[in-house]
């Protein structure tokens, strides 16, 4: 699933949601799920800030979970070598059976406009898929 949209528009809100949603097993947009952890790789806001976003989400809603984990990699590019690497160990060690990239243009080295190089991180993201049983 892509989001996408202007500049401060709830984009990565609406992903944050959709962890704890499927972290805890709540309906997501009438769209049922049941409780399955989640690994969050947010590349674009700062430890910090997203820290307050996410204890404002859970005091908002109600909401507490230890089934997702959030990670705040400003300068990871996960389509190369030792992002890849870093992302891949934190799959391991977390095991979530889904993984949500928050976003993927500030996520990738890659042009987005470049096939053969989106190419290359899809396949990297298959690896992981097809390895780890998790959804991307």
């Amino acid at each position: 699933m892509g989001i996408y949209g202007a500049e401060g528009v709830w984009k990565s809100m609406i992903a944050l949601g959709m962890t704890f949603n499927i972290a805890t097993g709540a309906d997501w947009f009438g769209f049922k799920t049941w409780p399955s952890p989640v690994y969050y790789f947010q590349s674009e806001i700062p430890q910090t800030p997203l820290q307050k976003r996410m204890y404002k989400y859970m005091a908002g809603n109600a909401v507490t979970t230890n089934n997702c984990w959030l990670c705040t990699e400003l300068y990871e590019k996960i389509d190369k070598g030792w992002g890849y690497t870093e992302l891949e160990r934190e799959i391991a060690r977390t095991n979530p059976s889904v993984l949500i990239i928050d976003p993927i243009y500030n996520s990738i080295a890659a042009k987005l406009v470049d096939d053969y190089e989106v190419g290359l991180f899809l396949d990297r993201m298959n690896m992981l898929r097809s390895k780890y049983k998790i959804a991307i």
